[in-house]
């Protein structure tokens, strides 16, 4: 006798895949929410006839905003994948859709009283006339 083991195994695999993929998916939406959310700062402070002053703080939260967008469309493309992944996966598997080895199948015994011939025993009337069953409209 097959142990149903295998089958439960898929399903695990397709609950931890679709939580994942949705995961990431959210997470990275939200991190692309935030990444354009948030205004950038000003780099610049103050100019000189030469020279321009720059924050660096403000270089490094600019950076910061560019770093947390390209995480989020990571996160986002990730989990879109993983989420069509384990959508599609049990579709092209062979086993998913096989009947569970451990219950007989179905079947269905006619007797011979319900068992109808094929033959009509009056022969369908045939008329060479040919009617209109339009319905005629008075107006």
């Amino acid at each position: 006798m097959i142990h149903p083991k295998g089958r439960k195994c898929g399903a695990v695999w397709f609950k931890i895949g679709l939580i994942i993929g949705a995961t990431l998916f959210l997470l990275g939406a939200v991190a692309i929410v935030i990444g354009y959310a948030i205004p950038r700062q000003e780099t610049v402070i103050g100019r000189n006839d030469e020279y321009e002053v720059v924050d660096k703080d403000a270089v490094r939260f600019n950076r910061n905003l560019d770093i947390c967008k390209l995480i989020g469309l990571a996160g986002f493309c990730s989990g879109g994948l993983v989420l069509v992944i384990s959508l599609l996966a049990p579709t092209f598997t062979s086993s998913y859709w096989e009947d569970d080895p451990a219950t007989e199948p179905f079947r269905v015994s006619l007797s011979s009283s319900l068992v109808y011939e094929s033959e009509p025993k009056s022969p369908i009337p045939v008329t060479e006339k040919i009617n209109c069953i339009q319905p005629i409209w008075s107006d």
